[in-house]
Formats: structure tokens, C-alpha cells, sequence
């Protein structure tokens, strides 16, 4: 790991480079190391959605000659922020150490597993950043983390509070974030889980001052909270990443960071999004000194390719705890939300999968506002249990079972609302609800999901 000077140092005198000419040397040497480490040597199956083992070697040693190559682009300076092929691998290798969240009986240790890894890995589901309107913010969120296989939450992020909008940079999007915290609080209580992990947050700022000042006095904390710092797309790095990376080592906050690229645009299949991940993450992580980090590859079309995004993912998986061990964060983004068998499908096939590959820590998302609630943290939580110790061939034919039911639903069924779907007051779901996520389990269970109960 560098340190917070050596990383600024290098951003105020590394190789100056327009970004254009820094984007075509990415997209190239990416294009470059896939075909040298990857595609020389294996082929993916659309059907082997967790690839053989070693490919995830060949993931992690091109991840490591991109970064070397290629570095972090410095918006705000115009300059390369360069690293050795030796200081990526250090990080990777030193990086993975466990480290507890929660309180009391809410307590939670997140470690590094492996490939068919007997454990169960902790959840955290929740919206996600996803919007959530105030006056549901509670009660969506206690309907969550009332669930006995949920140990935390990724909030969702308030979209406006005493008519302040959530806007960047202003005074709303401050108000917002304090607001959201004693939200959160409440709804904790509600369900009657004191000590309980908010798995990242805060979920409304954006802005450094905003994330900084959510973690003052009487709000979120450095034991029960990871802060969110992500690397931009494109390997793209600037002074706010810097700021971040440099209050969380000075306060021992856990950091959660990533690099995520999107299928069809810098990356074209699984493998250049594995790579990329991998590479960035690693290089973000030397600097913000995080546990883990999460990510890889997400279509333009996630209906269309989840059998390419599972699979950038259990690479990334395959890639950093072979080599590591390094804490990879599973995610469970699917379109949908409350109250559809599309969603509950697509839940348990990401879920399950990333459990399989090696996740340390599963959290999950919606795309929606207000439609990610209580029984799709459950379907998340039910399928994480049932993938622990799963092997490798074992997983693979459960997920294409799981793949052949979705393809036979309608993936742009966005399901109801929280108040369309929930009893508001009591957190819980309506009878219609709860038909529709047994059908679901259903259907699971007769393509080789071996749910607990």
C-alpha cells in the first residue's frame, strides 16, 4: 500500500496525457492483455458461468500488466498516476484481513472465501443508493432488516427531505444525508435489531464534504458502517478520490471501493470487464486502503446478458481469491422489484452465483424507486445460504436452471411499489406478495436450488 503523500505526489508529477490519448491507451492494452493472458489460453461458455479456476489466474496476471501499463488517469490533473506490477500484488496479497462491523448479538465478521467455500457470507441488502421517497423510507428499510437472514443494510438514498432536493454540492444533499441517518435508526429499532450493520452508507451524498460529514459525531460510525469510495469508469482517479481515501485512513473507517465498467462500452466481454475490475480496484485499494471491493462488468441490457455479467463477476471472484485472498463483494443488481417472479429469479442466479465463486459479502440493489423491500432481501439471503459449499459443476447446472427460467419471464416486469405490494405500517408484505415469492421459491427449488427451509 502507498501512502496518502506518495499517491498526490504522483498525481502532481506523473506523465502528463490528455484523456483522450489515456482513454485509447486503456481501451487498447486491455484489448491487448485480455487476448495475451485470456483468450489464448481458455474459452467461455455461456453455460459455464463459473469458468475453471485457472482462468481466474489469467485474469489476475493481466489485471496486474494493465495496471502497470497503464495506470490511473488524474482528471483534475491532466497526469498518470503510475504504479509497479509489485505494488498491485502487494495490495492484493495484504489486503484481505478480516475486520467486524455490528454490535452485541448484530456483531458481523466479514473474511475472505473461496471457490465452493463451506461458509455463509454475510448479506446486506437494501435499495442501494436506489431512491426511496420519505415517507417509505422506514418502513421499506425495518421490512429488510426484520428479514432472520439478513445481517445488514445498503440503504437507499432520500430523494428530498423538508423540501430540500438531494442535489450535489448543495445544502440539500447535507440535510439529506442527516436526515437519512436518523431514518435509518428508526427503522432499525422498529424491527428490533440494536447493533444492526448499515452496510454502506450514507446513500445520499455524493460530494466528499457530504460523505465526511456523515461520519461526525452522533451519526454513522467507523464499527457499524463502510464508507462508500468508488474508482470512476475508465480507470479514472481525481483529488475527491484522494480526499476520501485519506480521511478513511486517518479515522480507520472501512472503505467499500470498486471499479465498475459497463458491457458495450470500454469493455467487451466478461474478460476485459474482469480485468478491468481487477486492475482498477487494486490500484484504488493501494491508495484508500480497503478490505475488498466490488464490481465488474454490467450490460447496457441487464435483462439480455446476465449470463455476461455473472461471469465477469465470478472471474473478478476467481481472480482475487486465488491471489489475494482479497474480500470480494458479491452483487445482486437485477431489474425488477417487489412482487415479481423475474426479480426473485434474478435475485437467487446472482446471488447464488457469486456466492459459489467465492463472495466474502453480499449486498444487493434495485433499479427502482421504492421497489426493493423485505421479500427480495429474503429471496437474496435464502439463495447466499443455499450456495455455501456448493461445488463448481454443481453451482453451474443449478444456474442454468435458474437461466432457463428467466428467460421465460418478462425481465421489464418491474413488480409494485412498497405501499402497491406491503402493509405500510406494519412492514408487512400483502398476502399477494407473498403468494408470488412462494411460486418463485417454487419454481427455484425444481431446477436444483436447495433452499434450508
Amino acid at each position: 500500500m502507498i501512502s496518502i503523500l506518495e499517491a498526490q505526489e504522483r498525481s502532481i508529477r506523473g506523465p502528463l496525457m490528455p484523456e483522450l490519448e489515456f482513454d485509447k491507451k486503456y481501451q487498447r492494452t486491455l484489448r491487448e492483455v485480455a487476448d495475451k493472458w485470456c483468450r489464448q489460453h481458455f474459452k467461455l461458455s455461456p453455460q459455464e458461468l463459473i469458468p475453471v479456476p485457472e482462468s481466474g489466474d489469467a485474469v489476475y496476471e493481466a489485471a496486474l500488466e494493465l495496471i502497470a501499463r497503464v495506470g490511473l488517469y488524474h482528471i483534475n490533473t491532466h497526469r498518470v498516476i503510475e504504479f509497479t506490477r509489485q505494488e498491485i500484488d502487494e495490495t492484493a496479497k495484504s489486503c484481505g484481513r478480516p475486520y467486524t462491523l455490528g454490535e452485541g448479538r448484530e456483531q458481523v465478521t466479514i473474511k475472505p472465501r473461496f471457490l465452493g467455500d463451506p461458509s455463509i457470507p454475510p448479506n446486506f441488502p437494501g435499495p442501494g443508493t436506489t431512491t426511496v421517497s420519505e415517507e417509505y423510507f422506514v418502513p421499506l428499510h425495518a421490512s429488510i432488516i426484520k428479514q432472520p437472514e439478513v445481517n445488514g443494510v445498503c440503504p437507499g438514498s432520500l430523494v428530498k427531505v423538508g423540501g430540500f432536493e438531494n442535489k450535489i454540492g448543495t445544502a440539500g444533499e447535507l440535510m439529506n444525508v442527516f436526515h437519512e441517518v436518523r431514518l435509518l435508526r428508526e427503522a432499525i429499532q422498529r424491527a428490533g435489531r440494536p447493533g444492526f450493520v448499515i452496510g454502506e452508507a450514507p446513500a445520499a451524498a455524493v460530494s466528499p464534504f457530504a460523505l465526511i460529514a456523515a461520519f461526525s459525531q452522533g451519526y454513522y460510525s467507523r464499527t457499524d458502517t463502510h464508507m462508500p469510495m468508488h474508482l470512476y469508469p475508465g480507470l479514472k482517479f481525481d483529488w475527491e478520490r484522494l480526499i476520501l481515501a485519506a480521511y478513511a485512513r486517518q479515522m480507520a473507517i472501512h472503505p467499500i471501493t470498486c471499479h465498475m465498467e459497463v458491457l458495450g462500452i470500454n469493455v467487451r466481454d466478461p474478460w476485459e470487464a474482469a480485468i478491468a475490475d481487477v486492475g482498477g480496484s487494486m490500484a484504488y485499494l493501494s491508495i484508500n486502503g480497503a478490505h475488498g471491493t466490488h464490481g465488474a462488468g454490467y450490460s447496457k441490457g441487464l435483462d439480455q446478458d446476465m449470463r455476461y455479467n455473472l461471469q465477469a463477476k465470478t472471474l473478478k471472484n476467481l481472480a482475487l481469491t486465488r491471489n489475494g485472498p482479497v474480500c470480494c463483494i458479491g452483487m445482486s443488481f437485477c431489474m425488477g422489484g417487489e412482487c415479481s417472479k423475474g426479480a426473485s429469479y434474478g435475485n437467487a442466479f446472482l446471488s447464488l452465483g457469486e456466492t459459489a465463486s467465492g463472495a466474502a459479502l453480499m449486498v444487493f440493489s434495485s433499479y427502482a424507486q421504492d421497489r426493493s423491500a423485505g421479500l427480495a432481501a429474503k429471496m437474496a439471503g435464502e439463495a447466499t445460504i443455499a450456495a455455501a459449499g456448493l461445488e463448481r459443476e454443481e453451482a453451474n447446472k443449478i444456474l442454468n436452471g435458474i437461466a432457463s427460467l428467466i428467460d421465460g419471464v418478462e425481465m421489464f416486469d418491474m413488480g409494485k411499489t412498497f405501499p402497491e405490494c406491503y402493509d405500510v405500517e406494519k412492514a408487512e408484505p400483502t398476502d399477494e406478495n407473498k403468494r408470488v415469492y412462494a411460486e418463485a421459491k417454487k419454481d427455484l427449488r425444481e431446477v436444483g436450488v436447495t433452499f434450508k427451509y
